[in-house]
């Protein structure tokens, strides 16, 4: 039988502590005393996205970083660094690629589109100062890219690039006018490619595709340019990729 000072249910003090009991007061307190777990010196954590509620903590080798973000280097010489405005499972992509060179991504995720999957990619890496990856995704999108326009029966309707995901990639890419140029021009390119001459020169009755040729300067000069170019010949207008690697970063 428990001791009289011991309220019922209260015997087993190994697993429950009473707040209100003298004696497990102070050992309360010590508990929430615990110090935080310190982060090595040659490790930086990351913490990655906007709320506490989706972010992800990764803490990385300050060696391994350094080796493949330019950006990620100049800040080791804290031991914390926040991402608010990247998604964890971009960053996630990243840091497999880091870990293996290999570049893959995740297709577990909801609403996966290899083209949006590859761009968030491009520009992580141009955000991070990570041109080998940048380069990596790049590749991707290119071999998604070229049996199209290889074909001589392209066309609108059988492309894989929507008016939405070129709209996504000039938004994702603000602030990266300049070395982002050859991505966006890839992009252009593979529209100019996969597309007829005829749906070109009509490119204006193209459902969705009006306001971004309207509003899109680039966009317009690009597409605008290919117009005088047959069908037999469109294939062409995707340059080889190197053409492209080479005008990023």
């Amino acid at each position: 039988m428990p001791p009289a000072n011991i309220p019922p249910n209260k015997f087993f003090q190994s697993a429950v502590l009473d707040p209100s009991l003298p004696q497990d007061q102070t050992r309360s307190s010590a508990f929430s005393s615990i110090p935080a777990t310190v982060v090595p010196t040659n490790m930086l954590k990351i913490i990655v996205g906007p709320d506490p509620v989706s972010q992800r903590t990764w803490t990385l080798p300050k060696a391994l970083i350094s080796k493949h973000s330019s950006c990620l280097a100049l800040k080791c010489s804290s031991t914390t660094v926040e991402l608010p405005s990247v998604t964890p499972h971009a960053f996630a992509n990243f840091v497999d690629f880091m870990h293996s060179s290999i570049y893959s991504v995740n297709s577990q995720v909801p609403d996966y589109r290899p083209i949006r999957a590859d761009t968030d990619a491009c520009a992580l890496g141009l955000r991070l100062g990570a041109k080998e990856y940048v380069v990596a995704a790049m590749r991707h999108l290119y071999e998604l890219f070229e049996p199209l326009a290889l074909l001589l029966t392209g066309s609108r309707q059988a492309s894989m690039i929507t008016a939405q995901d070129i709209s996504y990639l000039c938004s994702a890419l603000q602030g990266f006018s300049v070395p982002a140029y050859g991505l966006r021009i890839m992009f252009f390119d593979t529209v100019a490619s996969h597309w007829t001459q005829s749906e070109v020169q009509h490119i204006g009755e193209a459902e969705g595709w009006k306001f971004l040729y309207t509003t899109n300067k680039e966009f317009q000069l690009r597409i605008g340019s290919s117009s005088p170019i047959r069908d037999s010949m469109r294939g062409s207008l995707l340059m080889p990729v190197q053409n492209y690697l080479k005008l990023v970063m």
